[in-house]
């Protein structure tokens, strides 16, 4: 069992399929008409918890992680099904990625990794 700094990568990823699965299914019940807002999971604090990310300092990363998930469900379903393995570990490297970038441990590099998130922050603003 792999772990980096007291990471549990096999729950992670067990998480984020259950968050992609909650997600894709309820978009589908939207589209079918039916109201869904008191059935989503907000697992998404759960697994940026578990990975380190503390909730208002790193309120830019519960953005991305929306935005990422988002994109993920705008797959086709059959690819969806038949990916959510590969996508699950790839949400979880870019979130190492992204702990990486947050809490680098020279002064330099954090402040270059605020600059990078200011400027992510500000042009997704720009093309809100």
């Amino acid at each position: 069992m792999e772990t980096t700094t007291h990471i549990n990568k096999k729950e992670i990823i067990e998480l984020l399929i259950a968050d992609m699965r909650n997600r894709k299914l309820l978009l589908g019940l939207e589209k079918a008409g039916l109201t869904t807002e008191y059935f989503y999971t907000s697992l998404c604090y759960i697994i940026l918890n578990k990975m380190g990310f503390d909730g208002k300092r790193d309120e830019v990363i519960y953005e991305w992680y929306e935005d990422t998930m988002q994109s993920i469900l705008e797959q086709d379903l059959e690819y969806f099904r038949e990916k959510q393995q590969r996508l699950a570990n790839g949400v979880y490297q870019m979130l190492l990625e992204k702990k990486r970038e947050v809490y680098p441990t020279d002064p330099d590099q954090r402040k270059a990794a605020a600059q990078r998130l200011l400027d992510w922050f500000m042009n997704k603003v720009r093309d809100s």
